[in-house]
Order: C-alpha cells, then sequence, then structure tokens
C-alpha cells in the first residue's frame, strides 16, 4: 500500500483498517441476477377462448416469464389454491386448471417463479361456464364420431342426419362422482345438473353429459 493515508478504508460493510501491511487480497463474489417477475397479461378459457370461467375449467394463461420449459416453470395459485399446469405452450403461455374447490367469486390469479410472484390478476367464477371446444382454423365448435374422427360441417367430411356424435366441453359444474383437480377421469361421471344442445334449430337431449373418460382434466363429453 504505497503512500499516504493507506491506513484505512470505507466499505460498503463499513471501515476497512490496516497497519504494515503492503499488498491486501480481496474476493469479489458476484451473485446471479434475480429472475425477472413474471407477469400475466391475459387469461382465456381453452375451449373457446373467452372470458368465462367455472371450477374446474381448463384455461390459457399468457404473459412474460412465465417458464423457462415444461419442467422449469412458474407455479400458480387461483383464490389462494395451487392450480396445476396441464400443457406448456411457451415461455409465455402455459395452460393450467381452476381447481375443482375454487370458490364462486372475484379470484386472483398469480404466477410465481423462482420465489418471485406476479401481480394479480383477478377473474371472476361462476358456478357453471358452458363452452364448446372449438376448431382452431374456423372457430366453430367441433363434433367426431366415436372413433375419434373429427367432423367438417362447411368441409369435405360432413356429417349426416341421425349420425351419432359427441362434442367436448368445459364449465358444466359438478359431476357424480365428483371430478378431482389435475385428474383424468377413468369412471363415467355424468354432470349432476341436466345439459341440453341446440343443433341449429334442434333441441336435443345428450346420452351422455360427464367428464370425458381419459380426457384432460376438466373436460366433459
Amino acid at each position: 500500500c504505497p503512500g499516504d493515508d493507506c491506513g484505512g478504508f470505507q466499505t460498503s460493510a463499513g471501515p476497512f483498517n490496516f497497519a504494515s501491511v503492503s499488498t491486501v487480497t480481496f474476493q469479489v463474489t458476484v451473485g446471479s441476477a434475480p429472475p425477472p417477475a413474471p407477469a400475466i397479461t391475459k387469461i382465456v378459457d381453452s375451449a373457446a377462448f373467452n372470458t368465462r370461467f367455472a371450477p374446474g375449467m381448463p384455461i390459457i394463461v399468457t404473459g412474460m416469464s412465465l417458464a423457462n420449459s415444461a419442467t422449469d416453470a412458474a407455479t400458480f395459485t387461483i383464490a389462494g389454491k395451487p392450480a396445476p399446469i396441464l400443457s406448456f405452450f411457451s415461455p409465455t403461455s402455459v395452460e393450467i386448471q381452476i381447481p375443482v374447490d375454487a370458490p364462486v367469486g372475484s379470484a386472483a390469479v398469480v404466477a410465481t417463479y423462482k420465489g418471485v410472484a406476479s401481480t394479480a390478476s383477478n377473474i371472476t367464477i361462476d358456478a357453471l361456464a358452458p363452452e364448446i371446444f372449438t376448431h382452431t382454423d374456423t372457430n366453430s365448435p367441433t363434433f367426431y364420431d366415436f372413433s375419434g374422427q373429427p367432423f367438417s360441417f362447411q368441409g369435405s367430411r360432413p356429417a349426416s342426419a341421425n349420425s351419432q356424435v359427441y362434442l367436448i366441453a368445459a364449465g358444466l359444474g359438478p359431476t357424480n362422482p365428483a371430478q378431482v383437480t389435475n385428474t383424468k377421469t377413468a369412471v363415467s361421471s355424468p354432470t349432476t345438473m341436466p345439459v341440453q344442445l341446440m343443433i341449429g334449430n334442434k333441441l336435443v337431449t345428450p346420452d351422455y353429459a360427464g367428464l370425458f373418460i381419459g380426457g384432460a382434466p376438466g373436460t366433459y363429453k
């Protein structure tokens, strides 16, 4: 320490004093920058991309810093309850499920990534929010035959009168036995409230309306 006034100096940890020493060795440790806070910019249901929500419904959350990969993603809560990730689309888009036991009314959706939480985004949860899964190209409801092949009502594979068809829906409410969050149902689980459809101007009562056996959590058939 050649020169004058080398007896000590100030550091961020307080004064550092020494005497009769010509060389001082410092070790500098640089920590990684904290991850950016996740941000939620949009929430829609997975079926028809609307903003009607019900307990158990799969929803798509869009934002920033939501994930790096399917195995390195934010965790989510809705109304303070864990909301599992069903599908990873990109670092800015994931599909999660509203917990089956989420209360109706206003609910805060929060993403937390590496200990940093987003600002809450509020949604309104209703007891029922029926939606039909739509075709991504035509934005129209998609019906399937019982081999799982979709019909194209406006294309080359139309359904005919008296055809047996099924569709996939969300938000149809409680079932018996009850739906379980983040679980595919393995048994017939009809809705506890009757379901009817309008096809054209015809009112149709389905043979079965309930959870989709083997389907994604939160989906009905």
